[in-house]
């Protein structure tokens, strides 16, 4: 059925008002026994049945990432890093998009262009909406990722008489390849942080505060599965 319905598709695609069609193909063929052969031909609808429908549907993807914290400050005396571990629920709406929720738990350590080295990790959740648009159809695929939504903190760190926390705007732009069920992306987060005031261990609100951007690189890696 799967062979049948990628032939209808090609024809009514390129037929238009043609009333005969010349088809010039091949077709694999692979010789054996009888189980051999009904375990080829099982594998070869089971791939073009991918290819046709890739999954329409629910999954979960389980991600992780791991990449540099706060561009900016590649020239900081400690490297800064970011590692992130998380999933998200989407829906598959055809073969090229699907969209869902996530949320990510992050722990970033190095600075910030007034802070540099951090000297613990400072630690958030981003809760957001994702996007991925795949523009392929087979088994390996190029695609582009975005997320939007709020990261929220977990702790302070503290440097030359500032607090950083977490708190605010989070957005993703990814670019990557699917491998079938496995996706690898590299891409660019921008995250808030509050930046707080300290003096002799009191916060000073109002004027003191102030949201900080902070732009991060990743690489990521992901695992669909079905349900």
């Amino acid at each position: 059925m799967a062979h049948a319905k990628l032939f209808w598709d090609i024809i009514q695609k390129h037929s238009k008002d043609s009333q005969n069609i010349e088809i010039n193909a091949g077709y694999p063929f692979k010789s054996g026994d009888l189980c051999q052969m009904l375990q080829y031909s099982a594998q070869n609808e089971k791939s073009e049945a991918y290819k046709l429908y890739r999954s329409k549907g629910f999954n979960i993807e389980a991600t992780a990432s791991t990449g540099m914290f706060d561009v900016p400050m590649l020239v900081a005396h400690q490297m800064p890093y970011l590692l992130a571990i998380g999933p998200t629920a989407n829906y598959r709406f055809n073969r090229y998009v699907c969209a869902g929720l996530g949320a990510e738990f992050q722990m970033a350590r190095g600075g910030h262009t007034d802070s540099p080295e951090f000297d613990k990790f400072m630690m958030g959740v981003p809760v957001f909406a994702n996007i991925k648009v795949n523009m392929g159809r087979g088994h390996i695929s190029p695609f582009f990722a975005a997320r939007a939504g709020m990261i929220f903190g977990f702790n302070d760190v503290y440097k030359n008489g500032y607090s950083y926390r977490f708190h605010g705007l989070y957005t993703d732009l990814g670019f990557g390849l699917s491998i079938k069920y496995s996706n690898v992306s590299i891409g660019m987060t921008c995250s808030d942080m509050l930046k707080t005031y300290q003096c002799t261990g009191v916060q000073y609100y109002g004027d003191e505060v102030e949201t900080v951007p902070n732009l991060n690189f990743y690489i990521r890696y992901s695992y669909s599965f079905g349900l």
